[in-house]
């Protein structure tokens, strides 16, 4: 495999031109560990696929039951789980209903339990809106992925399905929705022929980190549950 070049040079734009590429990124790949939380993970791990050499881009999801394909939220404070003794029952969430109230800063602080959206749904929302944010879009086309590599817990026909296929599931007629230049990426997928099965899960770490170029080597440590700067 070659070696990814990122592209940050910067990008003299001209407004009156419209959105702009900001280059070219054809090899922009995902790396995860394992199947990401959510609708991605909705199956037996005895149902994991092998690494091999496959020529076939082309996207194969499965679709078992109504519970597949649904949106789904993370379980706050969940306990730790042991991926190599259970089942992958979608690692944590449950689905999001229609009638779900919609979160408040007060009802969050009151003691209201935090929806946070499961990796299955990001991945799936930059399939379709990109990765460069809402900002950067008025002046920026789409910045889709190029592939999605998993290191353990790898079903084709599931992963596909949660991070670009069930938006396909009723035929061509949400892309034929989409505005132009946005469209419903179908990144290719795979899955590393080395990994450590024993690996462990658990409650992830509350802080954040962020830090920018232009910034030199200054840091910004957030409390990641209020968004406020920690000490």
């Amino acid at each position: 495999m070659g070696q990814w070049q990122p592209c940050f040079s910067p990008v003299r734009l001209n407004l009156s031109h419209g959105i702009h590429p900001l280059c070219d990124l054809s090899c922009l790949p995902l790396l995860s560990l394992t199947a990401p939380c959510g609708d991605g993970a909705l199956f037996d791990k005895s149902c994991s696929d092998r690494a091999m050499e496959n020529t076939d881009s082309r996207h194969y999801p499965v679709f078992e039951n109504p519970k597949q394909g649904k949106l789904r939220t993370k379980v706050e404070n969940a306990a730790p789980v042991d991926l190599t003794q259970v089942s992958h029952t979608g690692e944590g969430t449950i689905p999001v209903e229609s009638s779900d109230i919609v979160p408040t800063w007060d009802g969050i602080r009151l003691g209201e339990r935090l929806r946070t959206m499961s990796c299955s749904d990001k991945i799936l929302r930059w399939n379709v809106l990109g990765l460069q944010g809402a900002l950067l879009t008025h002046f920026l086309q789409p910045i889709y992925l190029k592939s999605v590599t998993l290191g353990y817990l790898f079903s084709q026909g599931h992963l596909t399905r949660a991070i670009c296929c069930r938006m396909a599931r009723d035929g061509s007629a949400f892309e034929d929705g989409l505005r132009h230049p946005f469209i419903v990426n179908h990144p290719k997928v795979g899955r590393v022929s080395v990994y450590d099965s024993k690996r462990q899960s658990g409650k992830t770490k509350e802080t954040s980190v962020n830090w920018c170029l232009a910034d030199g080597y200054d840091l910004e440590i957030l409390d990641g549950t209020r968004g406020t700067v920690d000490g």
